[in-house]
């Protein structure tokens, strides 16, 4: 399954209002290979993440619920925060095991650097994962392949203990230890994995052994320092001295970091006192910590975690993105203790809340906000809040957390009406967007009705989700609707034109309106226009649109492949992704029903990535199968693939089978579910079952999952043969 993703640029610009803002001193590739259902935006794709099991429709109110109010309360009874932090562990750990399904470890790894740094912070039991779990096997063997010995340890500090998990742990450790024959280096690299396994996931185990790992890597620079003061010394080697000197920088902050991470404010001001640490800590920093009392206030605390960031993002002798996760645990619980003392200030709470929020643990972090939308007319807080929500929905939905996404919007009403109520000048960032991105994550995950009522709750709704809903409108049997929609925008930049006219000649045909033929003919013209005008030699844009447009005209079968040869050319030749130009040439054929039309797309494919062979050779085997064909060579290549999705091999191990309901029984959430639904029919299809691939196809098309390529070939499969006629007076490239 490619999925396409529309409203990547909301959530970039989310994100990036997240890391910037501080409060006021004063106060399956982008654009799917789909024969049929367009895409918006060109984005990378990302992995598909939702509620398991029956939730998988719900809206986030049905969801189990995160008790925010309790977790941040620390007066509240042991016996409610214990089963308050118990919920929080379980939920986090499942949307783990549902991000991973796609192999999208950076999720994951954010989700649980949350969950650890939130239960650290706050001392509640350290999170255990079982061990024999499949989707933490993989993701532990995602870190092995990276090569990430540190994120390897985090993940074991989570699992329960067993001799598989400390056999593992041990070969580790050991690979770590055993790295260089020359003591520094061997410090500095078991320093670099304390830091990197403390900043993602901070546990009692991996703070303790920061310390010790640091304490050596700066006894053993400075041992080696002394040495070369000896007139008799050698030179030192150049990995040596590139040691030295991250000992030097690296190390005394980060010990620092990490007794702040633990609370310990008396125990970094002696740190600092020491002279082999001191003498290379920032000015600014020892300046902070001397200006702490034994009882600080939420003024000096958030000061401290200000001036740690600040000290990090400036100066570049700590450009170290390990350490900087280690000093952003560090500033999350200084910002913690200060929101703690003033809950109602401001400054302290919007401090937390960004710090959270940056975390991964925007449904905690935003609830803070409440006093702020409540208590503060002041523009400059309320506009700093609302980047903080839409930041926190931002970051949750570049992660596909489709569970965040809905719980953050869901906390944020308060500032989000707030900001509404007043008049806020925004500068361009738009209450709307949160609503916005609420509803792609719905689409993205299959649940097309909560996508349309997000959507439609935008009164008036903005240019660009107008496209989304026109087609969600048309997936729902309103193509006229979805038509006017779309003819309302008018005629849109020189690029979105013919993207428009594509989109609106693929709902009338597909819905066999009168208007089809002018539709198409007007795409044609706007896209062989644009081929004209357009500078994407690289990209092959053009030619993917024109792709499109001609799979909707009898005989424009030829032509279409040829302008997809040229565009894999173009794009091969940029050093770029040719995937979604593979899927949408074998995906071509799959609509049309030509073998003949695989050609040496099947060749193409077999280059790609294992996750993508699985998907386009599942089309084209289906294919090849229901005209009595085979093609041993590429199916023998397509049984020893090994993708990384949990998913992809449910797939694979499907098809292989021949037992695609198994696919149906392994679904947990909507994506899976409708493409479940797709494969079911199209080995139904390959039968020569036609009317039972009818049934599974309609049943797929009902979901409206318009994120995946399977969605537009069940449409191209239901519609049939193209009758509309191919203009003889265009002349075609």
């Amino acid at each position: 399954m490619r999925l396409r993703r529309r409203f990547v640029p909301l959530a970039l610009v989310a994100t990036a209002g997240l890391q910037a803002c501080a409060p006021p001193q004063s106060a399956k590739p982008a654009e799917a290979p789909s024969a049929s259902a367009p895409s918006n935006v060109e984005a990378p794709a990302a992995a598909d993440s939702a509620p398991r099991a029956a939730a998988t429709t719900a809206s986030a109110t049905s969801w189990p619920a995160i008790a925010a109010s309790t977790l941040l309360d620390r007066h509240a009874p042991s016996e409610a925060r214990a089963a308050a932090f118990a919920a929080f562990q379980s939920d986090a750990f499942e949307r783990v095991a549902v991000i991973v399904r796609r192999a999208d470890s950076k999720g994951a790894d954010t989700v649980i650097r949350g969950l650890c740094t939130f239960s650290y912070l706050e001392g509640a039991a350290e999170p255990r994962n079982a061990g024999n779990d499949g989707e933490w096997t993989l993701l532990r063997a995602l870190h092995r392949k990276d090569g990430d010995e540190a994120g390897t340890l985090a993940l074991l500090d989570l699992t329960m203990p067993s001799e598989s998990v400390e056999r593992e742990r041990a070969a580790v450790v050991a690979w770590v230890d055993g790295s260089s024959d020359r003591g520094l280096v061997r410090a500095g690299r078991r320093a670099r994995v304390a830091i990197d396994r403390v900043g993602l996931c901070p546990t009692v185990v991996a703070v303790t052994a920061l310390e010790g790992a640091l304490r050596d890597h700066l006894a053993s620079a400075l041992a080696l320092r002394n040495q070369q003061a000896s007139a008799s010394a050698e030179g030192l080697a150049n990995d040596e001295a590139r040691e030295a000197l991250k000992a030097f920088t690296l190390a005394p902050l980060g010990l620092v970091a990490g007794r702040l991470l633990q609370g310990d404010l008396q125990g970094a001001k002696k740190l600092v006192a020491e002279p082999s640490v001191g003498a290379f800590v920032h000015p600014a920093i020892l300046e902070a910590l001397n200006r702490l009392d034994a009882t600080p206030t939420a003024t000096e605390y958030a000061a401290l975690a200000l001036t740690l960031r600040i000290v990090v993002e400036r100066d570049s002798r700590h450009r170290d993105a390990g350490l900087e996760r280690v000093v952003e645990l560090a500033s999350a619980r200084l910002a913690r203790e200060a929101q703690v003392l003033q809950p109602t200030a401001p400054e302290t709470t919007l401090l937390a809340a960004r710090i959270f929020a940056a975390l991964g643990l925007g449904a905690i972090g935003v609830p803070m906000l409440d006093p702020v939308a409540t208590q503060t007319r002041e523009h400059d807080w309320l506009r700093e809040a609302l980047l903080i929500v839409l930041g926190a929905e931002g970051e949750a939905a570049a992660r596909a957390d489709r569970r965040d996404v809905e719980r953050v919007l869901a906390a944020g009403q308060s500032v989000l009406e707030a900001v509404s109520k007043q008049g806020v000048p925004t500068n361009g960032i738009e209450v709307w967007r949160a609503r916005a991105m609420a509803g792609e994550a719905a689409l993205r995950d299959g649940d097309g009705a909560s996508a349309e009522a997000h959507f439609r709750a935008l009164v008036p709704v903005p240019h660009e989700v107008a496209v989304p809903l026109a087609r969600l409108e048309a997936a729902g049997g309103k193509p006229q609707d979805a038509l006017a929609r779309i003819d309302a925008l008018g005629g849109g930049d020189g690029a979105s034109a013919p993207e428009r006219a594509v989109y609106t000649c693929e709902i009338a045909a597909f819905a066999q309106l009168a208007e089809g033929d002018a539709r198409c003919r007007a795409a044609l013209d706007a896209v062989l226009g644009a081929r004209a005008l357009w500078n994407d030699r690289e990209s092959g844009k053009s030619d993917r649109l024109l792709a499109r447009v001609l799979l909707r005209f009898e005989g424009g079968l030829e032509p279409a492949l040829r302008a997809l040869d040229r565009a894999f050319a173009s794009t091969r030749k940029a050093n770029a992704d040719v995937s979604f130009v593979v899927g949408q040439a074998i995906g071509a054929a799959l609509v049309s029903d030509d073998p003949q039309a695989l050609g040496r797309w099947l060749e193409r494919a077999s280059e790609l990535d294992a996750d993508d062979l699985v998907y386009f050779g599942a089309w084209a085997e289906s294919l090849l199968q229901r005209h009595a064909g085979a093609n041993d060579e590429f199916s023998a290549q397509l049984r020893r693939a090994q993708p990384r999705s949990t998913w992809v091999k449910v797939l694979q191990a499907s098809l292989a089978g021949h037992d695609p309901q198994r696919l149906r029984k392994l679904a947990r959430f909507g994506a899976e579910r409708a493409e479940a639904d797709f494969y079911v029919g199209l080995h139904a299809w390959a039968q020569h079952d036609d009317e039972a691939a009818r049934v599974h196809f309609t049943t797929m098309r009902s979901h409206r999952a318009l994120d995946l390529m399977e969605h537009g070939f069940a449409e191209g499969l239901l519609a049939g043969k193209p009758t509309l006629a191919l203009p003889k007076d265009r002349v075609l490239p």
